[in-house]
């Protein structure tokens, strides 16, 4: 008696299997690079978005505290109306001496940066070295409720110059203007 032979199908893919799966695994990594590559774009822009606002965050904020707690614009050494100006107070918030009662404190543009300095210390930065100052304008201001400032800012992202911010903010000063 002949045993009967039965061939086993081998079960695999055919060489149109393989090209179908490698094309689908291509469009699959293609739209995954895709999307990595445009979160990766909108974090950047979202990121120097941020930078800007802190910046200009910081330096509107520190104009605002040291113009609304100062005693006077010291006029001798502050630059008015121009588009790269610099802010003398007087003040006697936070002294940098114990014995002295007032201190100054200037508030500039410098280098492309927004710079503050207290008598007596060394300068700080209040603009990111990422950001570029395009415009720091002073210009005093006066109305029935007395006498101020207004402040004129513009800002734009060094690596990405597209992303850019502009302002503009008031501060009365507590005491007024002496020459």
């Amino acid at each position: 008696m002949l045993k009967e032979l039965r061939f086993n199908k081998i079960k695999g893919f055919t060489l149109l299997e393989a090209v179908l799966y490698a094309a689908a695994l291509a469009m699959v990594v293609t739209v995954l690079a895709s999307l990595t590559l445009n979160s990766f774009t909108s974090y950047r822009a979202a990121k120097a978005k941020g930078a800007l606002v802190d910046s200009a965050d910081r330096v509107a904020g520190a104009f605002l505290q040291e113009t609304k707690n100062a005693r006077r614009v010291y006029l001798p050494t502050s630059v008015l109306d121009s588009g790269f100006g610099e802010l003398s107070l007087e003040t006697s918030f936070r002294p940098t001496v114990s014995t002295e009662p007032t201190t100054f404190v200037d508030i500039y543009w410098a280098a492309g940066r927004i710079w503050i300095k207290r008598e007596n210390e060394s300068a700080q930065p209040l603009s990111s070295e990422d950001i570029e100052v395009t415009q720091f304008k002073l210009v005093r201001s006066g109305n029935a409720g007395g006498e101020g400032l207004r402040l004129y800012l513009s800002l734009k992202n060094r690596s990405n110059p597209n992303e850019n911010i502009s302002l503009t903010t008031f501060a009365f000063v507590r005491g007024g203007y002496t020459k």
